[in-house]
């Protein structure tokens, strides 16, 4: 059974691993921190915009994709 990826999830989740705010988080992507909570609600993104908060985050978030593309 594939497992559906919640990718806001998953970004907020290694956001707090990584014991940065919200604010910061927000900066370093570029948005205001009300638009860094539309993207923990996001089930997708596009893949510019994901390749940019796994750089920033230092965590492939695409590896999930394929993950769950190989089962």
């Amino acid at each position: 059974m594939n497992e559906k990826i919640h990718v806001g999830e998953l970004i907020r989740k290694k956001l707090k691993e990584s014991g940065h705010s919200v604010t910061w988080f927000a900066k370093e992507v570029g948005f205001h921190r009300t638009n860094a909570y539309k993207i923990f609600k996001k089930e997708h993104l596009h893949h510019a915009q994901l390749s940019r908060i796994s750089k920033i985050l230092g965590y492939n978030f695409h590896a999930h994709y394929s993950e769950q593309n190989e089962k």
